[in-house]
């Protein structure tokens, strides 16, 4: 295919000023990717001759302004011009880079993700929550480790960054440091954001991604039977903040609701729904979508054991809910006490309740609306779950059935 290259110049429009006056802006277009940057110079509408990209009249000014163009068009073409001798990638970006003298080698892949994880950081509690920054520190640190130990160096420039450079990181995750193949795409996918970031912002042109596919291993999901359940709600617990947290852990199991949801719940997050009970109306604090939870009875009963303590008022909330992890160690305790082999962690909740109801009859499509799945993919899973477990009631009916013999007619 014939490389293609063109310059034009045009009024932004939708910038223009206060005074009326509009921005001259250049569009390089090579290859079938466009660029476009301003001049920094203004003029009015009526001024402006569209066909030919230039300014009318020929007053000094005019002249002025059109000899300004000029020599930007000649730059640009010097730009063009360079990167062909330099055999460098040709493209609408590119050469608007090196027509602004914007070095490749510039920046670098750490101190952009560190710029990343600085604006995530300035957006906990508006966009991001502190579980989501801690994880893409994390994703910072074996970055960093890994590009010491394969390169020796604190930092690799953008540009150095191929295909090879993510595949020997997955490697270097995977086998170097025994992470799980799930956990290890979660960090790709974190680097992956890192570098659509550097390519938003004309830091990089070729994505290293590209052609690159992660597959995740699919994940076995733990989940409560209904006579454990039974078990743990049950069983008389004397201490009281295991008591406590079994109660968040069941509420959680008979809501779907997850631990950062829980953790925020107050009252203003409960109301009486069309069918006269109690509802929760709760956008997910992971993905935004508006999970609606029509309240089993036992639910509204915890709901009202709470109401006045005063850890949980203090907060603004409706039950007094500790730490995640502090959580997952009581409910260790919680299972021990109640007899459950399992082990009892809070996102166990969430499984049970997506688990549960579909084993119940509940549509797919109602359960995904009451977890705030934003897609039916996602509660899909559950229907799996089920299959599998049809699948194993009835190995286990076919094995205690007699050697049935079909007799010859």
């Amino acid at each position: 295919m014939k490389d293609t290259f063109s310059v034009l110049f045009f009024l932004k429009v939708s910038k223009t000023k206060s005074d009326g006056t509009v921005p001259i802006y250049v569009r390089i277009t090579a290859n079938g990717s466009r660029s476009e940057v301003s001049i920094k110079r203004y003029i009015s509408k009526d001024r402006w001759n569209s066909s030919k990209g230039r300014v009318k009249g020929t007053n000094q000014d005019s002249q002025l302004l059109n000899k300004y163009t000029d020599i930007v068009r000649s730059k640009i073409l010097d730009a063009h011009q360079t990167l062909i001798q330099e055999g460098k990638y040709i493209s609408g970006k590119s050469i608007k880079n090196k027509y602004l003298g914007i070095d490749e080698f510039s920046k670098k892949l750490i101190e952009v993700y560190e710029y990343h994880n600085l604006k995530m950081e300035q957006l906990l509690g508006i966009e991001y929550q502190p579980s989501t920054y801690s994880k893409f520190k994390t994703s910072l640190m074996h970055l960093s480790n890994f590009i010491q130990s394969k390169y020796n160096v604190d930092d690799v420039p953008l540009i150095d960054l191929q295909h090879k450079f993510i595949t020997s990181y997955e490697h270097y995750l995977k086998a170097t440091k025994g992470i799980g193949i799930n956990t290890s795409n979660k960090y790709l996918l974190h680097l992956k954001k890192v570098i659509n970031l550097a390519i938003d912002n004309d830091w990089l042109i070729r994505n290293p991604f590209n052609r690159f596919k992660m597959k995740n291993k699919p994940s076995e999901r733990v989940f409560l039977i209904e006579e454990e359940l039974t078990r743990i709600i049950e069983t008389p617990i004397l201490n009281q903040r295991l008591s406590e947290v079994r109660d968040v852990f069941v509420f959680c199991c008979l809501t779907g609701l997850s631990y950062s949801d829980i953790r925020s719940l107050s009252s203003n997050d409960v109301s009486r729904g069309i069918d006269g009970k109690m509802w929760i109306r709760k956008h997910r604090k992971k993905t935004g979508s508006l999970s609606r939870i029509s309240l089993v009875p036992y639910a509204v009963e915890l709901i009202e054991k709470y109401k006045d303590h005063p850890e949980a008022n203090t907060k603004g909330i409706l039950f007094p809910v500790i730490s995640n992890q502090r959580m997952n160690i009581y409910l260790k305790e919680v299972g021990s006490l109640c007899g459950i082999g399992k082990k009892l962690t809070v996102h166990m909740a969430r499984h049970t309740f997506g688990t549960y109801t579909a084993t119940l009859g509940v549509p797919i499509e109602t359960i995904g609306q009451m977890m705030g799945h934003k897609s039916i993919n996602t509660t899909q899973i559950y229907a799996k779950i089920i299959d599998k477990k049809i699948a194993d009631d009835m190995s286990n009916f076919t094995n205690k059935l007699p050697e049935f013999k079909v007799k010859a007619s």
